[in-house]
């Protein structure tokens, strides 16, 4: 039964989004925005350590994508 507060339909639910999900992805999106915009001027002014943080980061971040995708692919193949 929704319920209207501050002019919002509000609706319990059984369950939350699980948490550990989310964080994997807004990793993946910081990450991302990071290399956009900032990467080329780290890569220009940033000392051996951040270039060395970023490349480890990199490496970690590209393995999430992989299992993303991954993870994607064999839902939608059973959703078909």
């Amino acid at each position: 039964m929704a319920k209207l507060i501050a002019g919002y339909d509000l609706e319990e639910i059984d369950e939350l989004p699980l948490v550990a999900e989310a964080s994997p992805l807004w990793q993946l999106l910081l990450f991302e925005n990071l290399r956009a915009t900032m990467l080329p001027d780290v890569q220009a002014v940033g000392d051996d350590e951040i270039r060395t943080a970023v490349r480890h980061h990199s490496s970690a971040v590209a393995g999430e994508w992989t299992e993303q995708e991954e993870e994607q692919s064999s839902a939608s193949s059973r959703s078909s």
